[in-house]
């Protein structure tokens, strides 16, 4: 039977689509990159190492100090000196690696890696230099002369490194050209004859 009264469905509003607590696009996001530690961030984690290589850098420069001189100051100040020195050659040698480039001793070791060239007279010529610098720390009554025992021990090195290359047969020529240049230096900076010297005022 149909039905006599017949209820009409109810109109109701559109649905509302409640608030977001955020928009609805999404922006971009930043790409992520990584993080280049700084210096002081490479060095704090390279510390154990500084510090090892400044008690091995100081004790080798308070031998040398206290062996020539005897005397506590001056191998003290040696100690700290040469630590530090050997700590920032460390601390140099590891940012050069870091930075794809060679350490000091290997640029010390094939100066042509750098585009340098030289005469083998000017190389020996540096050594004699060098070795005359070392002969005057040695021979300077200084109390603090350790450091400069250890500079110029260093610069000899780093001279005499730069004759690896040099023919065999000019190493005992360049060895003698080297140390009668040093020896030579040396006297005439140290030896004073009698009429050379100055006459003392008389009253």
């Amino acid at each position: 039977m149909p039905d006599q009264f017949p209820i009409p469905d109810p109109i109701l509003p559109p649905k509302a689509t409640p608030p977001l607590p955020y928009p609805y696009k999404v922006g971009p996001v930043p790409a992520m990159t990584a993080h280049a530690p700084n210096l002081a961030e490479r060095l704090w984690a390279n510390r154990l190492n500084l510090v090892r290589h400044f008690i091995i850098g100081g004790a080798v420069a308070a031998g040398t100090a206290y062996s020539t001189t005897k005397n506590m100051t001056s191998t003290g100040l040696a100690f700290i000196g040469g630590g530090l020195v050997e700590m920032l050659r460390k601390g140099g040698d590891d940012e050069l690696r870091a930075a794809g480039k060679p350490d000091m001793l290997t640029a010390i070791l094939k100066p042509k890696q750098n585009g340098g060239v030289m005469s083998t007279r000017t190389d020996v010529e540096e050594v004699g230099t060098a070795l005359y610098n070392l002969t005057m720390a040695v021979m300077s009554k200084d109390e603090d002369k350790a450091g400069a025992i250890l500079t110029a021990t260093l610069a000899t090195i780093k001279e005499g490194a730069d004759l690896v290359d040099i023919p065999k047969d000019d190493i005992p020529e360049a060895v003698a050209h080297a140390l009668s240049m040093a020896a030579s230096k040396a006297i005439a900076a140290k030896v004073v004859y009698t009429d050379e010297k100055p006459i003392a005022p008389t009253a």
